[in-house]
């Protein structure tokens, strides 16, 4: 993975691994959960929530943003805004199966309907999914979602 030499390298307590800060100017960025990879398919990408702010939970309707760090170059831009998050994950934001496809979910607030998002972060062409977005699969080609409740087994559609 190339990593611009915009960003500084984290150095203090000697890491065992490399580490920089991404988004030196922009803070309360998170990406989704330990179980998934901010990471695009081809590794020049990162995917990140920017909470709104870190003193309260959110509100219904907050909006936060979605980020897109590009290694390469150290350029970043929010790409879209989503009103479907939570403090811990965020609004699920994941990859698909390339550096075209960014999943997340959103929330329609006249009708406070969720859903999922798919978007391409280069062109801005966004695809509303049926249902909510909870886990990619490692190969980006289907979405894990419940529109019932938790309990249920999980539901695989194709992207």
């Amino acid at each position: 993975m190339k990593v611009s030499d915009t960003f500084h390298r984290y150095g203090q307590y000697d890491p065992m691994v490399p580490v920089w800060c991404v988004t030196p100017e922009k803070d309360r960025c998170i990406h989704r959960f330990f179980d998934t990879s901010p990471f695009s398919p081809s590794g020049r990408y990162m995917a990140l929530f920017r909470l709104p702010y870190e003193d309260h939970l959110p509100e219904p309707g907050d909006a936060g943003e979605i980020i897109v760090v590009d290694l390469e170059n150290g350029e970043d831009r929010v790409v879209a805004v989503t009103r479907a998050w939570e403090a811990q994950m965020g609004p699920n934001l994941q990859w698909g199966a390339d550096d075209n496809v960014l999943l997340f979910n959103d929330v329609d607030t006249s009708e406070w309907t969720p859903y999922a998002v798919k978007l391409n972060p280069h062109t801005g062409e966004k695809i509303r999914l049926g249902a909510c977005i909870y886990r990619v699969s490692p190969d980006g080609k289907h979405q894990g979602w419940n529109k019932e409740n938790r309990k249920q087994s999980l539901k695989l559609n194709n992207l």
